[in-house]
């Protein structure tokens, strides 16, 4: 039996408030803060993880997915264009 492995494109975004980093999934609407970059990309990615992983183990994924337009992409495909901004202080 042959599994096809799709993927999704996430926006992942960082910006400093204060003495706090601000860390937000912009598909999944899904944020936290830290004290410094490092511990706040951290737990946005473990969020992110756990997000992905309660949509697909409840059977909500597709649905999810569907009404907030992340599309699904085959293996093949690959961005063309990848864009990182950085703005202040990286601690």
């Amino acid at each position: 039996m042959s599994t096809v492995e799709e993927y999704v494109w996430l926006t992942l975004k960082y910006e400093r408030e204060g003495n706090k980093w601000v860390g937000t999934c912009h598909e999944l609407s899904t944020s936290t803060f830290a004290k410094t970059l490092k511990r706040c990309q951290q737990e946005l990615n473990e969020l992110v993880i756990e997000h992905l992983n309660v949509l697909e183990q409840t059977g909500q994924r597709e649905r999810f997915f569907h009404d907030w337009g992340i599309e699904l992409h085959p293996p093949h495909i690959t961005p063309t264009e990848v864009t990182l901004h950085s703005h202040g202080d990286r601690t």
